[in-house]
């Protein structure tokens, strides 16, 4: 073996035994280069507030740099004892409380950066409070149709408790969790499709009532199988002109569920007083129009489908 070999030898195995360095924490300032550049690179163009919140962080540094009471460095009699530890000593020092721009700015972006890494959608602060007017406005409403734990039915499986979506949207839309409380509003209003000002006219005498028909009829009358099949057809067109929303999972409407009909029929702004075949044939939409075929070719197929003017 050479000596230049012996020597690389000796240097990989001596680098086994010398302490890495330890990770570095940004501090506010490099945090502002790292979203600067990644800006540039396109990663954020996703989110349309980003460019906003990077101005505003970049504002408040500046403000914060400048300002001399308190000072943005740590004065030296601050936690002296900590003079070995500078990250930990900034940590300290450099607070909310004494700089709450620069913690609002570093929190929004970081947010909307969590949001593209774990493909959350975006949200707006626009739309965010266009969310939170709509929660709070159906608060009531949704809270009727709760568990007993207060646990709000998101679709697909998934529940929330309505306290901790209200705190989060009581935090704003530049908070943490801001993208993912927001897509659970969504969520809830493909759910319930509540309406909340503005609303379409008729919007106004919606009928919110979830309990389950009232009275269903039965008949012993053999359904075909032409009736069979046409029900089937026409359910697909139905699927195909209302959109699922993601919070279903892919699960499609329940169009023998009056409750799931009319929310369906909300997604697609059609906010009625009822939804019986009378109220419906006045309605110039493809939707309402094959609701009505579906009930009629399910009553057909079961003799009665319970989607009387009582029930529906």
């Amino acid at each position: 073996m050479s000596i230049r070999n012996r020597w690389a030898k000796i240097r990989k195995r001596a680098e086994q035994f010398v302490p890495k360095p330890k990770r570095h924490d940004p501090d506010e300032e490099e945090w502002l280069t790292i979203y600067d550049e990644e800006w540039k690179q396109g990663q954020y163009d996703s989110e349309p507030d980003f460019p906003i919140a990077l101005e505003f962080y970049r504002e408040a540094l500046a403000r914060a740099r400048a300002q001399t009471d308190p000072p943005f460095d740590p004065p030296p009699t601050f936690m002296p004892e900590l003079m070995h530890l500078p990250t930990n000593r900034l940590w300290y020092w450099r607070t909310e409380s004494r700089f709450p721009d620069v913690e609002t700015g570093l929190t929004w972006l970081t947010e909307m950066a969590l949001r593209v890494y774990d493909g959350i959608p975006p949200v707006t602060t626009v739309e965010f409070d266009e969310l939170a007017q709509w929660f709070f406005a159906n608060r009531d409403r949704l809270e009727q149709n709760a568990l007993p734990n207060g646990c709000l039915d998101l679709g697909g499986g998934r529940w929330e408790s309505g306290d901790n979506i209200s705190y989060n949207l009581h935090q704003g839309a530049r908070k943490s969790r801001a993208g993912e409380v927001a897509e659970m509003v969504r969520c809830l209003q493909g759910q319930y499709g509540l309406g909340v000002e503005p609303q379409p006219q008729s919007a106004q005498q919606v009928s919110h009532d979830l309990s389950p028909p009232a009275e269903i009829v039965d008949c012993e009358t053999e359904p075909s199988h032409e009736a069979v099949r046409n029900a089937n057809n026409i359910k697909e067109e139905l699927d195909r002109t209302v959109p699922i929303p993601l919070c279903r999972w892919g699960e499609p409407w329940n169009w023998d569920d009056p409750a799931e009909a009319r929310r369906a029929l909300q997604m697609v702004g059609l906010y009625l007083e009822d939804y019986n075949d009378e109220t419906l044939a006045a309605v110039d939409h493809p939707a309402a129009k094959l609701l009505r075929e579906y009930r009629l070719s399910r009553t057909v197929e079961i003799g009665s489908s319970g989607y009387s003017s009582r029930s529906a």
